[in-house]
């Protein structure tokens, strides 16, 4: 009785694994298989690295229609498999891409209501800035699970009520009583993500020419 299914992308997870996976032939048509058949919707997630614009455009083309950018700055699975290994490659560790320029890049192929952001997240401010830029929702793993392990189920509890509030807040500051008023304030995109999308092509100008309203 799953409301979804969701596929993870690790192939740098996989290359760093003593014992993984090195074979990707066949891999995307597996994917539009498992979308084909599936009952349920079909959501493919990025597991630390950062989907990029090519990979969605790919995803897109085979019928996904939800993605998870699962960007950087969260679990580090590259560095999670060198420790694994007799000898790291800890060069890797600092591959992929923030969660900004994952969703960015994203929301470059999918619509606003298609698109998870993931990767890093750990208060309400944090949760916003995803959900301005267009994110539809917001996974947080990393920062709930260090609080139900390190102080058990009562404490965490109390910190997604914590994060819930920070969001009223920082929504309120904003003048946005809405998830969809605060995907219409304006944003300035600067620094090493707006440089990025400058690179890339990206147009940002959008964001922060935005009137504040529905």
């Amino acid at each position: 009785r799953a409301d979804a299914i969701q596929i993870h992308l690790n192939c740098m997870q996989e290359l760093i694994m003593p014992e993984g996976e090195r074979d990707f032939r066949g891999m995307l048509e597996r994917v539009e298989t498992i979308v084909r058949h599936s009952p349920v919707p079909v959501i493919v997630k990025e597991v630390g690295f950062g989907m990029m614009a090519e990979s969605a455009a790919k995803l897109k083309k085979i019928g996904v229609r939800f993605v998870d950018t699962g960007g950087a700055g969260g679990t580090n699975f590259a560095a999670i498999e060198n420790a694994r290994r007799e000898a790291p490659l800890n060069w890797l560790n600092d591959w992929g891409n923030k969660t900004s320029v994952a969703l960015l890049e994203t929301l470059n192929c999918f619509s606003r209501g298609q698109v998870i952001a993931s990767g890093g997240f750990r208060n309400g401010l944090d949760i916003c800035k995803a959900l301005a830029l267009g994110a539809s929702a917001v996974g947080m793993a990393g920062a709930l699970l260090r609080v139900l392990c390190g102080q058990g189920t009562k404490a965490l509890i109390g910190k997604i009520a914590d994060t819930e509030e920070e969001m009223k807040m920082v929504m309120t500051a904003l003048g946005a009583p809405t998830i969809d008023r605060l995907q219409n304030v304006p944003v300035v995109i600067t620094g090493e993500t707006s440089e990025w999308c400058r690179a890339r092509g990206i147009d940002v100008r959008g964001y922060a020419q935005r009137n504040g309203h529905e």
